[in-house]
C-alpha cells in the first residue's frame, strides 16, 4: 500500500518536474502577501489549510491531462511530451482507468476539503473552488480542452489569479477587485513556463492538429514571447509603484533583470529543455524576491 501511495504521489506530481505543482509556491504567495502588505498581519491557519486543499486539484489536473492526453491520442510512445514528463502509462505501466479514477479520488478529495473551508470562511471558497475545478478539469477535459485551443496559457493565469482570490478571502472574509490587481505580475510570469513547452513540441503537436499559441503565433514571432513578457512583468512594478500599488521597495526587484536577460538570451539562441528549466527557475526567483522586497 505504501508503495501504492508512493506511485501515485509521484505520477500525479511528475517528480515536480512539470506543471502545475511545480508552481504551487508562485499561486499561494500573493493573495497571502497583499494580505500581510494591507494589515501588517498574518493568518497561518486559513494560509496552510487553504494552499495544501489546492494540492489535490493540482495533482488531478495532472493525471486528468496524462488521462485525456492518452485517450484521444496526442500522447505516444514516441511524442515528444511522453519523453519529457515521462507520461505513467509508458513509464510506470498504469492503466488510463488507472489515471481516471485516481483523478476523480484526487477531486473528491478537494471538494471535501473546500467544503470544510467554505464552512469555516464562507461559502465564496467553495464557489471560488468550483471555478478552480472547471479551469483543471477543463484544461484538458471536455467539452472544454483548453489546452487543445491555444488557451493553456490563459488557463494557466486565470488559475493563478483564482488562488490568490481564495488565500486572500481566506485571510479577510473579503472580497476585493484590488487583490487581482495586484495579483496580476505574479500570474502573467507563470506563462513562460508553459509556452516554453508549447513551443518545444510544435511540430508535434500541429501534426496531431492540436492548436497552441506558439503554432498561431509561428515559429519566429513565438521566440519574442518569453522576453515580451518578461519586460511586461518589469514595466508592471515600475507602473504598480507609481500608482501606489505596490511599495517603493518592490523596485529593487528590477536587479534580477541580469538574470533574466540572460535566461531569454540563451533560450532564443538554444530553445531547448536546459534553459525551459532554468527559466522555471527565474520564474520563482523573481517571485519570491517580488515577495520579499514588498515585504520589507
Amino acid at each position: 500500500m505504501y508503495q501504492g501511495i508512493l506511485k501515485i504521489v509521484n505520477i500525479a506530481s511528475r517528480g515536480g518536474k512539470v506543471p502545475p505543482l511545480y508552481l504551487f509556491i508562485s499561486y499561494i504567495l500573493p493573495g497571502a502577501i497583499y494580505f500581510r502588505y494591507l494589515t501588517g498581519t498574518f493568518k497561518i491557519l486559513p494560509f496552510l489549510l487553504i494552499s495544501i486543499s489546492i494540492i489535490p486539484l493540482m495533482a488531478a489536473t495532472n493525471l486528468f491531462d496524462d488521462y485525456f492526453d492518452y485517450k484521444y491520442g496526442y500522447d505516444k510512445e514516441y511524442s515528444p511530451n511522453t519523453r519529457y514528463r515521462k507520461h505513467p502509462i509508458y513509464y510506470f505501466g498504469v492503466s488510463e482507468e488507472y489515471l481516471l479514477i485516481w483523478g476523480i479520488i484526487s477531486v473528491v478529495i478537494y471538494f471535501i476539503l473546500f467544503s470544510i473551508i467554505s464552512y469555516i470562511y464562507g461559502i465564496y471558497e467553495l464557489i471560488i473552488a468550483i471555478i478552480g475545478f472547471i479551469l483543471g478539469y477543463g484544461y484538458t477535459g471536455p467539452p472544454f480542452g483548453f489546452k487543445y485551443k491555444a488557451m493553456g496559457e490563459a488557463s494557466v493565469v486565470l488559475s493563478a489569479l483564482l488562488i490568490s482570490i481564495m488565500v486572500f478571502y481566506g485571510e479577510s472574509a473579503d472580497f476585493s477587485m484590488n487583490e487581482i490587481i495586484f495579483a496580476v505580475p505574479y500570474s502573467i510570469i507563470l506563462v513562460p513556463v508553459l509556452f516554453l513547452g508549447n513551443y518545444r513540441d510544435m511540430d508535434y503537436d500541429r501534426s496531431q492538429g492540436i492548436k497552441t499559441l506558439p503554432i498561431i503565433l509561428g515559429a519566429e514571432r513565438s521566440r519574442y514571447i518569453p522576453a515580451t513578457i518578461f519586460i511586461i512583468f518589469y514595466l508592471l512594478i515600475i507602473i504598480y509603484y507609481l500608482e501606489n500599488i505596490y511599495p517603493i521597495m518592490s523596485v529593487l526587484s528590477l536587479m534580477t533583470i541580469p538574470f533574466s536577460f540572460y535566461g531569454v538570451r540563451k533560450w532564443m539562441d538554444l530553445p531547448d529543455t536546459r534553459y525551459e528549466n532554468f527559466m522555471g527557475n527565474l520564474i520563482f526567483l523573481n517571485t519570491i524576491v517580488l515577495s520579499l522586497l514588498i515585504l520589507l
